[in-house]
């Protein structure tokens, strides 16, 4: 199909940027997606339809286990020029005394790694930084408010402290000059855009909202919130989510006279342990992508192709069966789990023009070797 329309120069500043990842094939992947994406948040906004993000039911809520030691940090004022980490991204004294926690009970037996691409993390959930923040800025707002905060309050709470680390991180990218797929902001709402899609956004996607009785968003699906069984639902953390919280972060708790990492090296070995016990959907992604890789498909369409044929898809222009799957949902699922695993050094991107190849990295082949051995 063939549209025609007029651009503004702001979207077709936009484009231009989009493209530039390299992510996208061309125009016409980058105007699909968009209008898809845009169509996915309208939805989430209206709170209408029937498709969610893949999610977590509740888990009982029980006792924290043992308190995680507290980490030697600075003092939470860090800035660059003239912005700060808000305070309630940061570790506070109190903050690290035990709270109540919602128990997780490690399977008998390992995750099933099979899961399809249309079952993976929403490709759009494709940080980890944000589902940092929301961790630790949930373990504040419980400790102030021991009895929890409903669950669209958190959203509307955090989203908004959101806005100002997004400006924090933005000053932080200019000053170490960050390509936009380095970019600490990226997926972080900005002050400068109060009531626009991008705190909307990051309310759903990276705090979450109860959906038909299921909980979305980043930190949901990767079980470090839930909600309790209140009748008014209560966002809480996870036993995993409260030791995520409480683990030092590079970016959010040190100073930043060198270039910082994304997650600091506890934190991922963390991430990667407690994916491999609790999120199958996560653990199949990971794997697909390293032996996907491994097995030569290092481009995007080599990729992609391979996953068809790994998980037995075929690719249609709209989707009536379990094994089929649009190439465009196939494409953000896809970006979303390499952007991820990115985040986590498993995988590697070199770009030479407009191509992009991608490589497992020695961390990726040390993972892939720790999973099968199991």
């Amino acid at each position: 199909m063939v549209i025609c329309f007029d651009a503004t120069q702001e979207a077709k500043r936009a484009m231009d940027e989009l493209l530039g990842t390299k992510q996208f094939r061309d125009v016409s992947e980058v105007i699909s997606m968009a209008l898809i994406n845009y169509e996915l948040l309208q939805r989430s906004v209206t709170k209408h339809g029937s498709e969610s993000v893949p999610s977590t039911p509740p888990v009982p809520v029980g006792r924290a286990s043992p308190p995680v030691p507290e980490p030697s940090l600075p003092s939470p004022s860090i800035s660059v020029g003239a912005k700060k980490v808000p305070e309630v991204f940061t570790i506070q004294k109190p903050a690290t005394e035990a709270v109540h926690a919602a128990a997780l009970i490690e399977p008998s037996a390992p995750l099933q790694n099979k899961v399809p691409p249309k079952d993976w993390l929403f490709g759009q959930l494709n940080r980890f930084l944000p589902a940092k923040a929301t961790c630790r800025a949930l373990l504040n707002i419980i400790h102030q408010t021991p009895a929890g905060i409903a669950v669209s309050d958190a959203a509307s709470k955090i989203s908004f402290a959101a806005c100002d680390l997004g400006d924090y991180l933005r000053e932080l990218d200019a000053r170490l000059s960050l390509k936009r797929e380095e970019s600490f902001a990226a997926a972080f709402p900005s002050t400068e855009y109060h009531g626009a899609e991008s705190r909307v956004r990051f309310g759903g996607q990276f705090v979450g909202n109860i959906k038909q009785g299921q909980l979305t968003g980043l930190p949901g699906g990767l079980k470090l919130v839930a909600y309790d069984s209140s009748k008014e639902p209560k966002l809480v953390l996870t036993t995993a989510g409260l030791e995520f919280a409480l683990l030092p972060n590079p970016v959010l708790d040190h100073s930043v006279d060198s270039r910082p990492r994304k997650l600091g090296e506890a934190e991922i070995e963390f991430l990667l342990d407690h994916i491999s016990k609790f999120v199958a959907p996560e653990l199949s992604a990971y794997l697909a992508v390293i032996d996907g890789i491994k097995e030569g498909a290092k481009t995007p369409d080599k990729l992609d192709k391979y996953l068809c044929g790994r998980f037995g898809l075929k690719i249609v222009e709209k989707h009536q069966h379990p094994n089929e799957i649009t190439q465009t949902f196939l494409t953000t699922q896809r970006t979303g789990a390499i952007s991820r695993m990115a985040d986590i050094d498993l995988v590697g991107r070199e770009k030479a023009g407009i191509r992009v190849t991608y490589f497992v990295t020695h961390p990726g082949e040390c993972f892939r070797k720790r999973i099968q051995d199991q």
